[in-house]
């Protein structure tokens, strides 16, 4: 909804996906703020392979665990969430590494 809110004029947007992947949520809203749809619209598809694993893993563990791969202080997440397991974090992990290949997405990993 993030492009939609925007196009319709909402003055900001908020999302917890924006704590793990900044620059590249950041870069689609500046474009939108330009007029340029498209590249909004190419940027935004970029990390729908994150969005599709948050609504398998859930949020707020899914970024939490995106921020920590990237070096961020994601930390962990509050009861009665759980931190998500080792084979699910490699899987964000892996996502993330094929989006840090576009550079477009503008997103880098942590050393």
């Amino acid at each position: 909804m993030l492009l939609t809110a925007v196009m319709s004029g909402f003055d900001g947007i908020s999302s917890t996906n924006s704590c793990g992947l900044p620059e590249l949520i950041l870069r689609a809203y500046r474009a939108i703020e330009k007029g340029d749809a498209a590249t909004a619209r190419d940027l935004h598809r970029l990390w729908y392979p994150f969005r599709a694993l948050a609504r398998e893993f859930g949020q707020p563990q899914t970024v939490k665990a995106a921020m920590n791969l990237r070096g961020f202080d994601g930390g962990s997440v509050r009861l009665p969430l759980r931190d998500l397991e080792p084979a699910k974090v490699a899987q964000v992990a892996e996502v993330l590494r094929a989006m840090a290949t576009d550079r477009r997405s503008n997103v880098a990993l942590a050393a």
